[in-house]
């Protein structure tokens, strides 16, 4: 498990608040410390790069909510 002043410090200096950017912080703290190349799938490129910056290439996935589809008779 990733030690809590990283994760505390990456939300702190990005001025993240709230369960779910704690979440985001630990994931971005885990990747970090993978050996490089690291690639992460995320919905949420915005807050990721300011968490990884560029230690890790992140690529943005689309989520369908309605997947999948099926037509209401």
């Amino acid at each position: 498990m990733p030690a809590p002043r990283p994760v505390a410090a990456g939300l702190h200096g990005h001025k993240l608040h709230g369960h779910k950017y704690a979440i985001d912080a630990v994931v971005a703290e885990l990747a970090i410390r993978q050996p490089r190349p690291v690639v992460m799938l995320t919905s949420d490129v915005d807050d990721m790069k300011k968490l990884c910056g560029d230690r890790v290439r992140l690529v943005a996935v689309w989520i369908c909510r309605h997947w999948p589809f099926r037509e209401r008779r």
